[in-house]
């Protein structure tokens, strides 16, 4: 594929040859789609960001850790307001988790009030990824939020999922403490 590009004429061609590529996020083409991706980030920049979203929380392992990993390595580099901006604007609940996963990797403290507002989205799926990036990007301060809304949550996977965003730093036998602390106070 980037033989392919390298023969086409100018940047344009190029980028509308990657842009085509991923215009099936559910086709077979999975290393032209990373390369595709690739050459997007190194042509673009943060303005490939919207380009990778749709891989984001895609169901292929191979496409959504790569997207995710270029995408943080943008969202470092500057494109955090962008990244903020296309969840806002998103209404697919995977595209939403996968772009809260992003916000949580670059460790960018931006992403506490975008996690924040998303603990009350109408997705579960969402709502779990905003535990694990507030956990990750809030520390211990983030518990009590985060305690709160786990002690409502009643789906299997949700739960499961703010059990695991609650573990998330207890390696720290501060935080371990705080997270058992918490815990023990939601007991009736």
């Amino acid at each position: 594929f980037r033989k392919e590009l390298d023969s086409l004429d100018g940047s344009a061609a190029r980028i509308k040859a990657c842009r085509g590529e991923l215009a099936n996020p559910e086709g077979k083409n999975t290393f032209r789609k990373i390369a595709a991706m690739e050459t997007l980030v190194e042509m673009l920049d943060v303005q490939a960001l919207s380009d990778l979203t749709p891989f984001l929380g895609h169901s292929y392992w191979r496409l959504r850790d790569r997207s995710r990993e270029l995408a943080a390595n943008l969202a470092r580099a500057g494109g955090i307001t962008e990244l903020v901006g296309i969840l806002e604007e998103s209404f697919d609940p995977a595209e939403r988790a996968g772009i809260l996963a992003v916000l949580a990797t670059s460790g960018n403290k931006s992403g506490i009030e975008p996690a924040r507002s998303c603990l009350k989205d109408a997705s579960p799926v969402v709502r779990v990824a905003a535990a694990r990036a507030l956990t990750t990007l809030g520390g211990e301060g983030a518990l009590p939020e985060v305690l709160a809304h786990f002690a409502v949550a009643r789906e299997p996977n949700e739960l499961s999922g703010f059990e695991e965003a609650l573990l998330v730093g207890t390696d720290d036998p501060i935080r371990s403490a705080a997270v058992r602390d918490g815990l023990l106070e939601m007991l009736p």
